[in-house]
Formats: C-alpha cells, structure tokens, sequence
C-alpha cells in the first residue's frame, strides 16, 4: 500500500467518523426539538388556563364593584331614612307593637271582665287614649318597615360579599400558581432552546470539519488517480519495452535456426515455432 493509498484510507475512516458524530448529534438534537416543542404547548395550555381564571378574577372584581356601589346606595338611603326617623316628633315612649298588645289586652279585659261603670268608662277611655297615641306612632311604620328592609338588604350583601371574596382569593391563588408553573415551563423550554442552539452551532462546526476532511479525501483520490495512470503507463512502457527485447532475441534466433536450415540440419518443432513467431518462412 502506498503512502496516497494509506492516507486516503485514514482521510474516508476519518470522514466517516465524523459523519456519524453529525448524525448521533442530529439526533439529539431532534430529540430536543421535539422536546421543546412539547414544553412550548405545555406553556401555550398553562397559559390558556391562566387566562381563563384571570378572566374569572376580572369578572367577579367587576361583580364586586357594582356589590360595593349597590351596598353605598344602600347605606345612603339607611342614613336618610334614619334621619327621617329622627325627625319625627317622639310621640309615645312605646311601639307601635307596644301599643296593639297594650289594646289588645285591654279589649279583652273590657269583653271578659265583669267591671263597674265607671272602670268600664275608664277603660273605655284608656283604649281610645292608646288608639289615638297608635295612630300617631303608626306614622313611623312606614320608616320602620324600610330600615328593616334595607338592613336586611345591607345583611344579604355582606353575605355576597364574603362569599365573592372567598371565591375571589382562590381564583387569584389558582391564577398565580398557573403563572408560575408557566413561567417554570418557559425556563425549561429556554434551556432547551439554548441546548438546540449549543447542538446547531456543534452540528455546524463537525459538518464544515467533514467537508474539509472529504476534500482532502477527493483531492488524495486525484493525485492517486493520477499517480495510478503514470504506474499505468510505466507498466506499458516497460512491458513494451520487454516485448520489443523479447521480439528482438525471438529473430536473432529465428534467424540462426533458418541460417542453420539452410545449411541442412535438421529443425525440431520448437525451432519450428521460433521460425513461425518471427515470421520468417521456410
């Protein structure tokens, strides 16, 4: 084997090597691609998800402004009708409840009780006295009846308002841990990203040593191409070089067997053959 032949021979196992190292690196490197593409739709879902529950959020805050302005109109209209309340003249230092059980007690005493005429008149009078002094106090129901009815309304709210609370801190702990664990599959999808990037720039970097290798490869191919067709034509030089020797003895001797047939000795068949290779004729 000749120098070119060995150093051609190392040149292609060499270059192949380094052609495998693309491919196992290519590989890889797909294997990462398919890796980040994954963490990107797991990002993209995540995301997804954390936008649904913002949107959540945006909506019961929403909620929870029109509950704060409905619960300002309430404590408005409270304080008015409070004050109205106040300024009536305090006409009796009971209720109006008071009052109807006081003649509902006195009517029945009246009906069932066997009085004198003056205590029936008396408390005859009495009755009429309270009815009067309920009429007058009744004047309040009306105010009575809305206070109750908004304090009802500002109790039903505060309710509302704990229950929106409560269910607007857990969507905002579930938005918050959707973002992180998105944010924690974004740093993962960048440290793949980087890895791609770092196999890209390695692939690149073996693939231009392969082209530099394989070149070196064609161009020992042609100087040993050119080399074999110069020990070509050195072999045909000298082979016919050999023959035209060869051919040259061949008629030396052709020429002593006729010299000696001619003097009449007698030829064997090789002398024969030597006459006939020559071409010379008897």
């Amino acid at each position: 084997m000749t120098d070119l032949q060995k150093q051609a021979l190392d040149l292609r196992q060499e270059g192949t090597q380094m052609n495998q190292e693309v491919r196992k690196l290519a590989d890889t490197n797909q294997q990462n691609i398919v890796r980040f593409r994954e963490l990107m739709a797991r990002a993209n879902e995540t995301k997804h998800q954390r936008d649904v529950l913002n949107g959540q959020v945006k909506d019961q805050v929403d909620k929870r402004r029109q509950l704060v302005a409905i619960s300002r109109d309430v404590d408005r209209r409270l304080k008015e009708k409070e004050a109205q309340l106040q300024a009536l003249p305090q006409e009796s230092r009971y209720s109006a409840s008071q009052l109807r059980r006081t003649i509902q007690q006195l009517e029945w005493q009246l009906q069932t009780e066997s009085l004198s005429p003056r205590d029936e008149k008396a408390l005859s009078q009495e009755i009429n006295r309270l009815l009067k002094e309920l009429k007058k106090v009744q004047k309040r129901d009306p105010l009575y009846q809305d206070l109750r009815t908004l304090r009802k309304e500002r109790h039903d709210l505060s309710l509302e308002f704990r229950a929106l609370d409560k269910t607007l801190d857990l969507a905002r702990k579930e938005s918050d841990e959707m973002h992180k664990k998105m944010l924690s599959i974004y740093a993962k999808s960048d440290e793949v990203k980087a890895q791609i990037t770092d196999y890209l720039s390695i692939i690149g970097e073996k693939s231009k040593e392969a082209d530099e290798v394989f070149a070196k490869l064609r161009s020992t191919k042609q100087e040993l191409d050119e080399e074999t067709q110069e020990s070509r034509r050195t072999a045909e030089a000298t082979r016919r070089k050999q023959e035209s020797e060869q051919k040259l003895t061949l008629d030396e001797q052709a020429r002593k067997i006729y010299d000696e047939f001619r003097a009449g000795r007698k030829i064997s068949l090789e002398d024969l053959q030597i006459l006939q290779a020559s071409g010379i004729e008897i």
